[in-house]
């Protein structure tokens, strides 16, 4: 790789690489979380469309640990806060048509627990039962989910073009001039044209 200089202060084409792997992981992460939010998404929809209705009752709530982290420093002073918290999921039992027993965990999430005994209405899907979706209420949707992967990623690849200009833009070829871009000359050489 060639070495760049902006403002008196040289770079190697390598120190790329960090924000490389940096700003690669984040695209990454905006997009698995647009993903995740897509399927879930299609799975909604899908139960929407072939899902059996029935009635189903919360007989427990799962419980899950989470945690937040809120950077609201500056560089003289950080200050970090991280705040963990709990959401529960409800347990429902129900019987399909045909009369089988069933016990699934919704994928619905409240930070506050469900009412174990309240009966729910629901769809599930005949071929799997265990795959159900409460049908009121709210809760459920994965369009913000789909919309802040998105943006993330977008912002984290717009970053990432931003620091490859910077780094691989040449700042030493003027207009017209038949040298490549990156080739720094020492001063008063010229590139001969082919």
């Amino acid at each position: 790789m060639f070495n760049e200089s902006f403002g008196g202060v040289t770079f190697s084409g390598w120190a790329f690489v960090p924000f490389l792997c940096v700003g690669g992981l984040i695209v990454f992460a905006g997009l698995a979380v647009a993903v995740r939010s897509v399927i879930a998404m299609r799975r909604s929809a899908l139960l929407t469309r072939t899902g059996v209705a029935v009635e189903g009752r919360i007989i427990d709530n799962q419980m899950e640990s989470r945690e937040s982290t809120f950077d609201a420093g500056t560089p003289d002073m950080p200050m970090t806060s991280t705040t963990r918290y709990f959401v529960f999921r409800p347990v429902i039992k129900f019987r399909t048509q045909a009369g089988q027993e069933i016990f699934a965990v919704a994928p619905r999430v409240s930070r506050r627990s469900f009412i174990v005994g309240a009966t729910v209405p629901l769809l599930y899907l005949p071929d799997r039962p265990d795959q159900i979706k409460i049908v009121t209420g709210g809760g459920g949707s994965a369009v913000p989910g789909l919309v802040v992967g998105l943006l993330v990623a977008g912002l984290a690849t717009t970053f990432l073009l931003a620091v490859h200009s910077m780094f691989f833009a040449s700042s030493t070829n003027p207009a017209g001039s038949d040298c490549p871009p990156g080739l720094n000359l020492p001063a008063g050489a010229t590139c001969s044209s082919r």
